[in-house]
C-alpha cells in the first residue's frame, strides 16, 4: 500500500523524528545545566542521574525504526518523562541562587543522613507559598525541598524542611507498618458508628489499597466510600508524622515557622491533611510530650478549614487519625531517640537568644535548631519586626543568625578534625 500523508510510516517517522528532537533539546539542557556553580555535590550527582537515563532512552530511541508500531508508545513514555524531569531540572538550577542560604545545607543535610541514610539532598525554591517534597520517580536517593521564592532568604522558615524531609522518613521506617494496627482499628470503629450495618468484608481496607495512596474521589458507592476514608486516614496520619518529625527537631522554632506560613488557618482543606484546628492541636499534644516551652498565642485563634462539602467517609478519617495522635507521638519519640536526633537545651538558647537581642553571632558550638529557636523568640519578642521601620533589626537579626551558623559549623569542623586526629592516634 502507498504511503499517505495521514498513517504509515511517513507519520511515524515524523513522529520519531519530533521525540529525537524533544530528547535533544532536554540533553542540551542538562549540559547547560552541568555548568552551573553547584554549592554542594549532591545537586551535581542528581543531574547526572538525570542524565544517564535520559542517554539510555536516547540510545532506545535510536534502535526504533521509523515504520514501527513502537513509534507512539516511545513518543508518549517521552513526553511523560520530560514532563517529569523538566520540573526537577528546575528545582537543581534554583538550588544554586545565591539568595538560598547554603549555610544551612550542612545541619540539614547530618540530619537526613541520621534519618535516612544514603539520601541525598537538594534544597531549592518554587513559586508556590508552600513549602514541598517534590516526588521523583526512581531517583528515591535524593530529597527535593522546594520552599516558597519568596521567603527563600528567611532563615526562620527552616524548620519547614524537617516536615518535608519527614515523608522520607515515614517511607524508608516503614511507619505505615508500625502504625497499622492503631489506624485500622480506629478506622473501622469509626466505619461502624457511622455504617452499623457495615459488612464484614469491610473491616479491614483491601490489601492492594492498605497504607497511603491518592483517593480517587468522589466515590458514590458504600465500598468506594469505605475506601476514601482508609486512604484520607492514612495520609492525614502521615502530615501529622512530618509534624512531630519537624517538632521534635526544632522545637519551638516549628510551631513558630508554622504559624509564619499558615495562620490563621481558614483556608480551603486538602483533606489529605487535617483540619488547621486539628492540626495544630496534634502540635500541641506533641508539645506538651516533649515538655517543648512556646508562646501560647503561636496556637491561640486557629479557623477551622473550609471544607467544599463535609462527608461521612471525611469525618471518619479525621476521627480515626485523632485517636492514633498518641501512638504517632511514640513512634516518632522512638525512631529519633534510636537515631541520635538531638534536642535543643534552653541553657544554649538563652545564651545565644541573649547574643541575638545585642545583635552579636553566638560564637560557641550550637545545633541549628537552636539558633532557629533563638532567633524567631527574638523577633516576636521585639513584636514580630514586620513594619517598615523594623527592617533594618529584622535584617541584621537574620544577619547574626547566618554567622552564628557559620561559626558553629566552623568548630563542628574543628571538633570531628580533632576527633578524627585521636582516633588515628590511638
Amino acid at each position: 500500500m502507498p504511503e499517505t500523508r495521514a498513517s504509515g510510516p511517513g507519520r511515524n517517522r515524523l513522529r520519531l523524528a519530533s521525540a529525537q528532537r524533544k530528547l535533544r533539546a532536554f540533553l542540551d539542557q542538562v549540559e547547560a545545566l552541568e555548568a552551573s556553580d553547584f554549592p554542594h555535590g549532591d545537586a551535581e550527582d542528581a543531574l547526572a542521574t538525570i542524565k544517564k537515563k535520559f542517554l539510555e532512552r536516547r540510545r532506545q530511541i535510536e534502535r526504533i525504526l521509523p515504520g514501527s508500531p513502537a513509534v507512539d508508545t516511545e513518543c508518549e513514555s517521552l513526553i511523560r518523562a520530560v514532563t517529569k524531569y523538566t520540573s526537577t531540572l528546575g528545582l537543581i538550577l534554583r538550588s544554586t541562587n545565591v539568595r538560598n542560604h547554603f549555610e544551612i545545607y550542612y545541619p540539614l543535610r547530618v540530619l537526613v543522613e541520621k534519618l535516612v541514610p544514603g539520601t541525598k539532598l537538594i534544597l531549592s525554591s518554587e513559586w508556590d507559598l508552600f513549602p514541598f517534597t517534590f516526588p521523583v520517580g526512581h531517583m528515591d536517593e535524593f530529597i527535593f525541598i522546594g520552599s516558597p521564592a519568596t521567603e527563600a532568604d528567611d532563615i526562620l522558615i527552616v524548620p519547614l524542611a524537617a516536615h518535608e524531609i519527614g515523608h522520607s522518613v515515614w517511607n524508608r521506617h516503614n511507619i505505615a507498618r508500625k502504625l497499622d494496627r492503631y489506624l485500622s482499628k480506629a478506622v473501622v470503629k469509626h466505619l461502624q458508628s457511622q455504617l452499623p450495618g457495615m459488612s464484614e468484608e469491610f473491616d479491614t481496607p483491601p490489601a492492594s489499597r492498605r497504607g497511603p495512596g491518592k483517593p480517587s474521589r468522589p466515590q458514590e458507592t458504600e465500598a468506594g466510600a469505605v475506601q476514601d476514608a482508609y486512604d484520607l486516614a492514612w495520609e492525614q496520619a502521615q502530615e501529622v508524622f512530618c509534624d512531630l518529625i519537624a517538632l521534635y527537631t526544632f522545637d519551638d522554632g516549628y510551631i513558630y515557622a508554622h504559624e509564619h506560613i499558615m495562620a490563621p488557618g481558614g483556608l480551603y482543606r486538602d483533606e489529605s491533611y487535617p483540619d488547621s484546628q486539628a492540626r495544630v492541636e496534634y502540635i500541641r499534644k506533641g508539645a506538651e510530650f516533649w515538655s517543648v516551652k512556646y508562646d501560647p498565642r503561636a496556637i491561640a485563634g486557629w479557623k477551622p478549614s473550609e471544607a467544599n462539602e463535609q462527608d461521612w467517609a471525611l469525618d471518619v478519617a479525621d476521627a480515626a487519625v485523632r485517636d492514633v495522635v498518641p501512638q504517632l507521638i511514640r513512634i516518632t519519640d522512638r525512631l529519633m531517640g534510636r537515631v541520635g536526633i538531638p534536642r535543643n537545651d534552653p541553657v544554649v538558647v538563652a545564651q545565644i537568644r541573649r547574643c541575638f537581642q545585642a545583635r552579636i553571632p553566638y560564637e560557641k558550638l550550637a545545633l541549628l535548631s537552636e539558633i532557629v529557636s533563638a532567633g524567631w523568640q527574638v523577633l516576636r519578642n521585639e513584636g514580630g519586626l514586620g513594619a517598615g521601620a523594623d527592617k533594618k533589626r529584622h535584617d541584621s537579626l537574620q544577619e547574626v543568625m547566618l554567622k552564628s551558623m557559620e561559626l558553629s559549623e566552623f568548630s563542628r569542623r574543628l571538633e570531628d578534625a580533632e576527633r578524627r586526629k585521636n582516633t588515628g592516634a590511638s
